[in-house]
Parts: structure tokens; sequence; C-alpha cells
């Protein structure tokens, strides 16, 4: 597939390659290497990131947004859900009125889309950044300014976030920032993948059945978390947790 236009320089694909700060940021799971996976949304105390119709919600504010730059500045990669891309379109960029970076550094938008549903017209694959779509097998889609690779699904149909993961490292990604949606969210913190996990709680209830951080499936349940760090910013809290 020739060279791989990461957020770090033009890097062989299939290789995993990159900066020396870079490597020193590997995480492993098990025998198989993989990203440092960070975590990071944003929900109303009563854990929702939506309105009840699955429309957005203005949960974070300025400060936080400029936190929110400042992390992907940081990362290799940020990865969403189809789900996001087709209800919210973002660009997943940079502003670099928020985090000024070097024009030369491309931040790798990756989308976890099991049945290949990106449209072709999404921001998220316009050309003006590298991108990167990770979808199940038979999908025969194509995108003309974005790359595409097969990754083995779940019983549930779902992209099996080992594999993807493991893809990803060997592309050169070392740190990957996950920001959803809200199935996305889940499914990590369901893993043993999440190293770092940033909570922004706005000072708001929405209530209803609306997308959420937690379903109540068992495995969620009583689970505990290491807090790293916990602080009021701006007009809410944010919570830095780990495993």
């Amino acid at each position: 597939m020739g060279t791989w236009p990461g957020s770090f320089g033009a890097v062989p694909a299939g290789t995993g390659s990159s900066t020396a700060a870079g490597l020193k940021r590997i995480a492993h799971t098990g025998r198989v290497a993989r990203p440092k996976v960070l975590l990071n949304c944003a929900s109303s105390l009563d854990g929702k990131i939506a309105a009840p119709d699955g429309q957005g919600l203005p949960l974070s504010d300025d400060l936080d947004w400029r936190r929110v730059h400042h992390m992907r500045a940081g990362a290799d990669a940020i990865l969403v859900g189809v789900g996001t891309i087709l209800k919210d379109d973002p660009a997943l960029k940079i502003k670099e009125d928020l985090a000024p970076i070097s024009p030369t550094r491309k931040l790798l938008r990756v989308i976890l889309d099991a049945r290949g549903r990106t449209p072709k017209t999404a921001r998220a694959v316009d050309g003006s950044t590298p991108s990167l779509i990770l979808h199940g097998p038979g999908v025969r889609g194509t995108w003309a300014h974005a790359q595409h690779a097969e990754v083995p699904l779940d019983e549930h149909g779902r992209i099996q976030l080992g594999p993807a993961l493991e893809l990803l490292h060997a592309r050169g990604v070392r740190v990957l920032m996950v920001e959803g949606g809200a199935t996305v969210i889940r499914a990590f913190l369901n893993s043993d993948f999440v190293d770092q996990w940033t909570l922004y709680q706005a000072p708001v209830l929405v209530g209803g059945t609306g997308p959420s951080i937690f379903d109540g499936r068992p495995s969620m349940i009583g689970r505990r978390l290491h807090v790293e760090n916990v602080e009021p910013r701006g007009k809410g809290v944010l919570w830095t947790l780990r495993p």
C-alpha cells in the first residue's frame, strides 16, 4: 500500500517505525503490540453524551475544547465509530488556534465501520489529512481520499478492538485518542485496552434513554477505576482515570 502519511511523517505501511519519543509510549496487551489508548469524552452528570434523540449537546465549554485539541495534538491518530460520522459529520482535525502544530504534522483519522457505511462525502475522508476506515469482511466500498483495511468482527458484528489496535500499531500509530460515540466508548471501557480515560462532566442532567457512557450490563457493574486527578475545569469537572 506504499507509504503511510501519518502524523509523524511518511511511514512505510505495515511497519512499526516512528519517532524515538513515540517508541517510548508503546503499550502492550499480551503478546500483541498496540498503541497507548487515551479515551476522552464529555458527558452530563447522568452519563449522557447526547440528547435522547441522538443529537449532539454542547457539553464541553471553550476551555475544555482547548484541552481536547491539545490532546489531539499529542496523539498520532484519533478514532471514532461510524455512528459519529453519520450523525455529526466531524472533521476530526486539530484547530490550530486552539493547539498550534507544525503544518507538516498530520493527525490520522480512524473510523470503525463494520459495514462500510461511511459516506464518500464525509468530512473525515476529505483528503485534507490522512484517513483510515477499518471495516469487516466483504466490504467492497472505495473512498477516493481514504485508505481502508479489513479487520475481524465479533459475534455481534462489531469490529474486534484487539486486531484493530494491532493493525494501527503496525502502521506506526503509537498514541491513539478515542473520542466516541457511545458504542465505541462502551466497547473500550469493557476492554482491557484503555490506558487513560479523561471525562469532562458538564453540570447538566439530560435524562431519557439517549446515548450514554454506561449501559448497565453486568460487565460494567461494580467495575472500579483509579482516580488519578479530579479538578474543576471551566463550567464543569474533569476526571482523569486509569484502569
